[in-house]
């Protein structure tokens, strides 16, 4: 009878499904967020019986802080809060291979080792990325859940530079 919040957030640990039976209701407010939050993209780790093997759900964490999706959780899911440090190092194969789950920063609440605590994770956030080029301030690659809009990805690419053709 219980989930799990996880990853970039204040409020880590087991929650009861009981009380906390959809996405929204354990993710209420910003203030359950770490302050470097990737807003783009959050993932649900889950049992899926039928198949008999875990499964990842995307979601985006700006549009359930703003009441625009809600998902009923079930019992053992693992709810994954990202950082953009997490989204970033993902990129980098020697921080893969170098860092592991016991890589915490000293006196911090935050983890941003968590991503390779969830074998398949990182394959997963590749596969949902998409690429940003040209006139932004921080181009590259950007894992990204449905529903998310070209403005919130400029937002997290650092918005447009001033060479940027709007037209």
């Amino acid at each position: 009878g219980k989930i799990e919040l996880t990853g970039h957030t204040s409020r880590p640990g087991l929650y009861d499904i009981t009380r906390h039976k959809t996405l929204k209701e354990v993710l209420k407010n910003q203030d359950s967020l770490g302050p470097d939050i990737y807003p783009l993209i959050g993932v649900i780790e889950r049992w899926n019986s039928d198949q008999l093997s875990k499964e990842f759900i995307s979601f985006s964490v700006r549009s359930v802080l703003k009441d625009e999706y809600d998902i009923n959780l079930t019992e053992n899911d693992s709810i994954i809060i990202l950082s953009n440090t997490n989204i970033s190092n993902i990129y980098d194969d020697n921080y893969i291979n170098t860092h592991s789950i016991d890589n915490i920063e000293q006196g911090s609440r935050y983890s941003d080792s968590e991503i390779t605590d969830y074998d398949g994770l990182i394959p997963f956030l590749k596969e949902q990325s998409i690429t940003i080029k040209g006139a932004v301030r921080k181009p590259g690659f950007y894992p990204i859940a449905h529903g998310v809009t070209l403005d919130n990805i400029l937002a997290a690419a650092g918005g447009l530079t001033i060479d940027a053709d709007t037209s």
